[in-house]
């Protein structure tokens, strides 16, 4: 298995987890809009974002360290 799939699996798996750190303690709030506040908690724009997840854009070393 290449890096770059790893990377996306890993970000894939912590955005997951973010996803359901929210929904544990606001189980009322909608999940729309957790793309964007995922991205500002790794400092991301939110496009890019996207296009870690979908595979579009490569994770490099310091991307990685920045999202970890």
């Amino acid at each position: 298995m290449s890096n770059a799939v790893i990377r996306r699996e890993n970000l894939l798996r912590l955005f997951s987890e973010f996803v359901a750190q929210h929904q544990a303690q606001n189980p009322a709030a909608p999940v729309t809009g957790l793309d964007k506040a995922f991205a500002q908690q790794i400092q991301v724009h939110n496009t890019y974002l996207s296009g870690m997840k979908s595979g579009g854009r490569t994770i490099g070393d310091k991307m990685a360290s920045q999202v970890e």
